[in-house]
């Protein structure tokens, strides 16, 4: 229902002119009930996926091509139509890869759970996702064309940095913090 919610939210702000082309577009992908079905879609993804663990189809042939696919598609996303089939509502490009991403994350799952460098992409995935809109203004406007690619590699850098930052001096002694008080719940009878 949330999904639903939010897919619709979204498509009311395309609607009324705050969708693509709208000068600074904080409405249509920071604005967090647009981006909750997407959050949700992934809950979804993993919820399918526990659903299929043990089955034959999580196997070594269709964990491989469901990530090439994924793999061909992130690559190949400036190649996908831009059209817009669906009026006030993602284009073609972004519904041909959200589609084939929710199918294909339970194959991503069973071929990164036991991944060290995939959790620690996990822990980063969401202090980038804060942080990075707070720190592109510091570097000036980057989506116009003929920026160079120094100033773009210090935007991915310092918001690598402001993340790494907030784990280690929030998340890391919250966390700490947490399991003591669970260690001593335990302990008291």
């Amino acid at each position: 229902m949330l999904v639903v919610a939010s897919l619709c939210l979204r498509a009311l702000l395309y609607s009324i002119g705050y969708g693509p082309g709208y000068h600074y577009n904080f409405w249509a992908y920071a604005f967090f009930p647009n981006e909750l079905a997407l959050f949700l879609l992934g809950t979804l993804s993993y919820k399918l996926y526990t659903r299929m663990k043990g089955s034959t189809i999580l196997n070594k042939t269709t964990t491989a091509a469901a990530s090439a696919l994924v793999l061909a598609l992130t690559l190949g996303f400036p190649l996908l139509p831009r059209t817009n089939t669906i009026p006030f509502f993602f284009n073609d490009a972004q519904l041909v890869y959200y589609t084939a991403v929710v199918l294909c994350l339970p194959f991503l799952f069973a071929l990164t759970k036991d991944s060290t460098t995939d959790r620690v992409i996990g822990e980063l995935s969401y202090p980038v996702y804060l942080s990075h809109l707070m720190i592109i203004p510091f570097f000036g406007v980057l989506y116009r064309p003929g920026q160079p690619v120094t100033t773009v590699a210090a935007v991915v850098f310092a918001t690598l940095m402001v993340s790494l930052l907030a784990i280690f001096v929030v998340q890391v002694p919250v966390d700490r913090y947490r399991g003591r008080r669970l260690a001593n719940s335990k302990a008291v009878p």
